[in-house]
């Protein structure tokens, strides 16, 4: 949400234009004559999510808290076959969104984080907001996210992400005894932020 808010902002200052080619800025891509910002933006440019890489999935497993530089993701992603040609399919991909920073900072001719400040951060004031780094092999925790509550504070989402450690679980085990972990977890979080109306309480997972 905060590179596309990014990328939509530096289009209204026409910085860039969403539909031209990306290989203005990243000509040495693959494909880049073909692909465009908006087709990263929205996950239908075709390039491989490195979480789809049978030996990245190894690798994270076997050190879950290694921390990813970017050229070693998109090298695990370059490794797996395209799924479909520009703009022909939608398919989730980290890779596309790496990329997408590297167009607007290319575009922009500043870091991704000071165009993020620049553009979105600072103009909605949120000073709690910021990179989050290192990079981890992606969401392969389970995840519980709750319906907004209304309160005077607000809208409140609260999500919460497992990051399994070093021992080893069995799918059941994932699947079910984890997944309602985090379920707990959020629901007893949203609790506490929303006591005047708290959240619904989440079904077990099977």
């Amino acid at each position: 949400m905060y590179v596309a808010a990014t990328m939509l902002a530096m289009a209204e200052e026409e910085l860039l234009d969403i539909d031209e080619p990306i290989s203005r800025w990243l000509p040495d891509l693959p494909d880049a004559d073909q692909a465009t910002p908006r087709m990263l933006a929205s996950m239908t440019s075709g390039y491989p999510d490195h979480l789809a890489n049978a030996d990245f999935l190894t690798a994270q497993a076997a050190k879950p808290f290694r921390a990813w530089t970017e050229a070693e993701l998109l090298a695990y992603s370059a490794e797996s076959p395209r799924l479909f040609a520009p703009g022909e399919n939608w398919d989730y991909s980290h890779a596309g969104y790496i990329f997408l920073g590297h167009v607007l900072e290319a575009a922009g001719g500043s870091s991704f984080e000071t165009l993020l400040s620049k553009y979105v951060l600072d103009p909605l004031n949120l000073e709690g907001t910021v990179m989050q780094t290192p990079l981890f092999g992606g969401y392969q925790a389970a995840v519980a996210t709750l319906p907004q509550s209304q309160s005077p504070i607000g809208s409140v989402t609260v999500s919460v992400s497992v990051v399994p450690g070093p021992q080893s679980y069995t799918a059941a085990e994932w699947d079910g005894a984890l997944a309602n972990y985090t379920a707990d977890l959020a629901t007893e979080l949203g609790r506490q932020i929303v006591p005047q109306n708290p959240p619904p309480v989440p079904k077990p997972a099977p």
